[in-house]
């Protein structure tokens, strides 16, 4: 219903990573060309046959996976190859360039940011972690038989600590972007005053609605609800009343809404309301109990208790509109009527065209 009780935890944002299978094969195409200007620089001795023939097999690779399968979405799965592919790689040129003496062991700070900037944070500590055990495992096979000494073991030791730091402080910046995503995503599809969606969001969930709507055949309804008494609230308190008195009203709707309901702040004091699988019948019957609900919940400002009456108008697909921008100027017009015959009611909107209403009703964000 409202925006509370819905998660922004998601931390990869999908969008995104379809379109950063690009970035990972160029960062895959600079790992070849930095072990590329290691065996250049090292001479004869540097590009060995085994360190040949991982740079093809690595090339043939990246060339297979992100040319010849552009087809394919690239997604999670795809990104963890890849950064799996990153670890062999940086693990074979390590140890054919010297083991964990080799100048190459940078290489591992790759994938491991990699997994910070494109997943998560326990992403990256969990790569940090992959590569301690190659970096183990490179370390057993290059020191066997001769002991463990500090001397030898000083300089992997350093690489391993820097490795963890980069992927401690990746973690934590990956941690401030997400915080940041989510936040921007709130300030997106809440409204500030009351926390509850906006028109944008309500537009997006009330699409989705009617498509499935459609697809079943059934019906669903939209409730225009808007206070009758804001006015005197503001012009004898002022205008500080008046935005008590607009969140105590999403206060008392958010209460009596059922979890598929779908709550919005229209605009001003006016609400509206998305009921799934509802004819008019049924959303008149739950509305009819909420406007007695509300005029029975008095707001409290300075010792005086405030009564709150609405006024509602309900429409419904397909009876009154065949989308969703019809049903909903179908209900604002019901309401307006019911302002004009007595307020603090519940009207149905009626079958033919609208009626013209007392106020301009903007059309919903797309």
């Amino acid at each position: 219903m409202g925006a509370g009780k819905d998660s922004f935890e998601a931390v990869v944002d999908w969008d995104e990573l379809t379109t950063s299978g690009r970035k990972i094969a160029e960062i895959e195409w600079l790992s070849l060309a930095l072990v590329l200007l290691y065996a250049q620089l090292a001479g004869a001795a540097g590009l060995t046959p085994p360190l040949i023939w991982t740079i093809i097999a690595y090339a043939v690779f990246v060339i297979a996976f992100h040319y010849l399968l552009t087809r394919r979405v690239y997604n999670q799965v795809r990104l963890s190859v890849d950064i799996g592919a990153m670890i062999a790689f940086s693990t074979a040129a390590v140890w054919f360039t010297g083991g964990l003496e080799s100048p190459l062991l940078p290489l591992y700070f790759l994938p491991v940011g990699v997994s910070a900037l494109m997943v998560s944070q326990k992403a990256a500590l969990s790569t940090a972690g992959a590569v301690t055990l190659c970096c183990i495992g490179l370390g057993y096979a290059s020191f066997q038989g001769q002991g463990l000494k500090v001397s030898l073991m000083s300089r992997p030791a350093t690489a391993l600590f820097a490795l963890w730091l980069v992927a401690y402080l990746a973690a934590l910046l990956v941690g401030e972007k997400n915080a940041a995503k989510r936040k921007a995503a709130r300030l997106a599809q809440i409204d500030e005053l009351t926390g509850l969606w906006n028109m944008r969001m309500f537009s997006r969930l009330a699409e989705k609605e009617l498509k499935r709507s459609s697809r079943y055949r059934r019906p669903f309804s939209i409730a225009m609800i808007d206070a009758d008494n804001l006015k005197s609230v503001n012009d004898t308190y002022g205008h500080w009343a008046g935005g008590l008195f607009i969140q105590h009203l999403a206060n008392c709707l958010r209460k009596h809404m059922r979890e598929s309901d779908v709550l919005a702040r229209y605009g001003g004091d006016e609400f509206v309301v998305l009921f799934p699988e509802t004819d008019s019948g049924e959303a008149r019957e739950a509305l009819d109990r909420l406007r007695q609900t509300i005029r029975s919940s008095p707001l409290q400002i300075e010792g005086a208790a405030i009564s709150i009456t609405v006024c509602i108008g309900v429409a419904t697909y397909p009876d009154h509109g065949d989308d969703v921008q019809k049903v909903l100027r179908k209900a604002d017009a019901a309401m307006y009527r019911g302002k004009e015959t007595g307020k603090n009611r519940v009207e149905i909107a009626t079958d033919g065209a609208p009626p013209k209403s007392t106020g301009a009703t903007p059309p919903i964000m797309p």
